[in-house]
């Protein structure tokens, strides 16, 4: 059967054999002809499917969930580094040694000679997102929680970082953030 749009849902899938196989049953002929929702599948199952589980899968398109989404193990981000360029108030701001990208990273930046308060860093994303995404600070040592860090010039390409108290002549400031789209 071919189809431009099918949708599976409230089905229960178990496989109990000790030999994985790929089941060829639904072949999406692009990224957006599945709506596959409130399906369980246990078992020795593999990759092959969007309904089936194995021990990696590359989603290729964007996925919509329309429920709960429950990970039993870490959330690691991948992609290409992000941009970071010194802000008006830095000396320089770089990424930090464990990397930045898209969804989440590190910034060092050291305060300039004779700072104010102001732009530290600018962000800019590898890749843009869709629409202005919310991007969450944290201050990753003391020099940076005592200037009062916060998120200024949000765009779908990026974001910048300002201090609201000026911070020390050359004042190392570190900082974590974390972007949700």
């Amino acid at each position: 059967m071919t189809s431009a749009d099918v949708t599976v849902a409230l089905n229960s899938v178990v496989d109990t054999r000790a030999t994985p196989y790929t089941n060829q049953g639904l072949v999406p002929q692009s990224a957006s002809a599945v709506n596959a929702h409130l399906n369980t599948v246990t078992g020795t199952r593999q990759a092959g499917n969007p309904l089936e589980t194995g021990p990696t899968r590359t989603w290729q398109a964007a996925h919509h969930f329309n429920g709960d989404i429950r990970l039993n193990a870490h959330v690691i981000g991948g992609g290409t580094a992000v941009t970071v360029t010194a802000g008006a108030q830095s000396a320089s701001a770089a990424a930090g040694s464990n990397g930045a990208k898209d969804n989440a990273g590190v910034i060092n930046a050291t305060a300039a000679a004779s700072p104010a308060a102001g732009t530290i860093a600018r962000v800019t994303y590898a890749t843009a997102y869709g629409a202005i995404p919310k991007v969450v600070l944290t201050a990753r040592n003391a020099a940076a929680a005592a200037v009062g860090l916060y998120v200024t010039s949000e765009s779908v390409a990026g974001f910048s970082v300002a201090t609201a108290i000026v911070p020390g002549a050359g004042a190392a400031l570190s900082f974590a953030y974390h972007v949700m789209g």
